[in-house]
């Protein structure tokens, strides 16, 4: 049995408002499963009903073997770590971390998240970043059966985000833990997760690898979220009277309820306005070893990878020469995933 489970778990709030609709989850020992999704998707809603801060209106949740129903949330051996970080406010950083089974255990954790010159100071003292640093080593120092972080670096700038992704990653691999981790930022997702469980509507979309959801995605929210961002994703309603104004092959007019995602590098453009339908450069970025365009005609708008030896300039009339393979298909209408046909 999987370490942490989730089953059928639903949450129903007054108003029928339904936070989390028949939610499944697994997650192993010493795994770092992220929640990924938009917001009011039902992540934080999750780490509560794992917590015990709030009750299931329906299914159960195990953890280590236990079921957690009429366990009370003292007695779950569970660490929460909240957005926003509360601390006593005459309470120094060390006395916050007492926690800490020796002192070399002390400077190792205050290392690990940058607190070595806070260690005086009280919480009435410390910045927002600071407060999370320390409720982030105060919740590792406990040790517990899951450690549950609801979006504990939203508030850090990039550099000290990324810091603090290292240094996570270092502490799991010297002593494992369970980590139930919300974020809605994919770049951190990817960075740190074991595997992503993706939320939509408060169930699970698709959970999987990192690499996974950018090569499978189930749901085109899916895909367009985690696309690579060196060859970004077109995706092209194929209506007939789109497919003609793109200048996508006949062939593939049939279809009238079908989103083609096509990456950048598969629309191959030509300078010149041959057919008096021109598109136009509206901007272009440059990437490693190649330049990336945007093109609009109208409200249309496609992005194209090209050679920057090729030299395009903004304003600069362009014509889609044709477009290549196409890397997912998805229902116009629920966004799931098709096959081509």
């Amino acid at each position: 049995m999987p370490y942490l489970s989730l089953q059928g778990v639903t949450k129903v709030y007054p108003g029928s408002v339904a936070a989390v609709s028949n939610l499944n989850l697994d997650v192993e020992r010493n795994e770092l499963v992220v929640l990924f999704g938009p917001s009011g998707c039902g992540k934080t809603t999750t780490l509560r009903l794992i917590a015990g801060l709030e009750s299931p209106t329906k299914g159960e949740i195990f953890l280590g073997g236990r079921n957690l129903h009429q366990i009370a949330p003292w007695q779950r051996d569970v660490a929460f770590v909240f957005q926003h970080p509360v601390l006593m406010p005459q309470q120094t950083v060390r006395q916050a971390l007492a926690d800490a089974r020796s002192a070399a255990a002390l400077r190792d954790i205050a290392e690990h998240f940058e607190l070595n010159g806070l260690m005086d100071s009280q919480g009435v003292d410390l910045s927002g970043g600071e407060k999370q640093r320390v409720a982030l080593a105060r919740a590792w120092l406990r040790q517990p059966s899951a450690l549950l972080l609801d979006e504990p670096l939203a508030h850090l700038d990039v550099p000290a985000k990324r810091r603090l992704w290292q240094e996570l990653d270092l502490l799991r691999r010297r002593s494992p833990a369970t980590i139930i981790y919300v974020t809605h930022d994919p770049v951190e997702a990817m960075a740190l997760a074991d595997r992503i469980a993706v939320l939509l509507d408060g169930a699970v979309k698709q959970i999987d690898l990192p690499d996974r959801l950018r090569s499978h995605p189930v749901h085109r929210f899916i895909a367009e979220v985690f696309q690579d961002p060196s060859d970004p994703l077109n995706f092209l309603n194929l209506r007939p009277d789109e497919t003609r104004a793109l200048g996508i092959h006949p062939g593939l007019e049939e279809s009238t309820t079908k989103i083609a995602a096509v990456p950048a590098s598969q629309i191959f453009l030509e300078k010149g306005d041959h057919r008096g339908e021109a598109w136009r450069v509206a901007a272009k970025r440059k990437g490693l070893d190649c330049e990336l365009l945007v093109c609009e005609r109208g409200a249309v708008r496609v992005t194209a990878r090209v050679n920057p030896l090729d030299d395009f300039q903004p304003g600069q009339p362009v014509m889609i020469k044709r477009i290549g393979q196409t890397s997912h298909w998805f229902d116009a209408i629920t966004g799931l995933r098709e096959e081509a046909g």
